[in-house]
């Protein structure tokens, strides 16, 4: 079972209602990162409430307009380290849907226990007759789709640089990141039996990617050799199979490596950097997989004598 972390959303945990619908997000086996959102976001509204002295299940259209306007407006949490000049106050638009629907679902909770008549937060309604060309009832938000910051070469041999100063596996967790558009947990939790080096590709297993969904994903020639060099130095750790990336710290030596531990390693490269590391962790993820993944003439992997981190194979590594 999930183990629900109340101490990062204490408002939720004090509130029975609050409290009894997270836990039963829970018990339907909802990701922990999920709970953890969920929690967080239903925290963020009941605080608001508090500061507007009104009962969380009291909720009204003019209360949502209100909170609504609060998400909107109040100081950007990344301060200095927001990349567009309009996003200094307010947060995202996918943020502030996030919120709006954790409080949509918790209404929509509250409709079941008979404790309202109805659900003041709007969603988009289908009208027969329009779905294919005609127009819709939109939901609360408009959602916003915008495209992909991309660094540019210069800032790219830069990213380079500060990985040329790192252990190999920082190195091989890097590119395999980069080239799978691979997300934190989906990286870390790799193993060994994962990769088909004849093919040079990756399983990602459905219980560790977002979507619930296994796929696979390739890696360039210049990881492959990197990766041949890493396994050879992982078996000096350990020989057991299981996670492809040990711990080299002193007190957890050829243990699993934790994603707070791999957190920690791109928050460092990004200190170095000179940004956030999610967005260190954007620039490796979305430079290819915001592409079409159909497209050959995109993907530099299909090209021959060329590899994902470049026209040309970086030569220090």
């Amino acid at each position: 079972m999930t183990e629900i972390r109340w101490e990062q959303y204490p408002l939720v945990a004090r509130h029975e209602l609050a409290r009894k619908w997270l836990q039963r997000q829970a018990h339907l086996q909802l990701a922990p990162n999920t709970v953890d959102a969920y929690g967080l976001c239903l925290n963020d509204y009941l605080n608001f409430c508090a500061r507007h002295d009104t009962q969380p299940e009291a909720v009204t259209r003019d209360l949502v307009a209100q909170y609504v306007q609060d998400l909107a407006s109040r100081p950007h949490p990344k301060g200095a380290n927001v990349l567009s000049i309009e996003s200094d106050r307010g947060l995202s638009n996918s943020t502030m849907q996030q919120r709006i629907t954790v409080l949509r679902l918790f209404c929509d909770s509250l409709i079941e226990q008979q404790l309202r008549q109805d659900n003041p937060v709007g969603r988009g309604h289908y009208v027969p007759g329009k779905a294919f060309g005609g127009t819709r009832d939109r939901g609360l938000l408009p959602h916003y789709q915008k495209l992909p910051w991309l660094p540019s070469d210069e800032e790219w041999q830069i990213v380079l640089r500060c990985l040329k100063g790192e252990s190999l596996r920082n190195q091989v967790m890097m590119l395999t990141a980069y080239d799978g558009a691979l997300r934190r947990e989906e990286l870390v939790r790799l193993e060994i039996v994962d990769f088909d080096s004849a093919y040079r590709q990756i399983r990602v297993r459905a219980e560790h990617a977002k979507n619930g969904r296994e796929r696979v994903v390739g890696y360039g020639t210049v990881t492959s050799r990197l990766l041949e060099a890493y396994l050879w130095h992982r078996r000096a750790l350990s020989t057991k199979r299981g996670p492809l990336f040990l711990s080299e710290s002193h007190r957890n030596t050829a243990g699993p490596l934790s994603l707070v531990m791999w957190s920690k390693v791109v928050q460092k490269m990004a200190d170095t950097y000179g940004k956030g590391p999610h967005g260190l962790a954007s620039d490796c993820n979305l430079r290819w997989s915001c592409l079409p993944a159909n497209d050959d003439a995109l993907h530099p992997t299909e090209r021959s004598g060329t590899d994902r981190s470049g026209d040309a194979e970086p030569r220090w590594l």
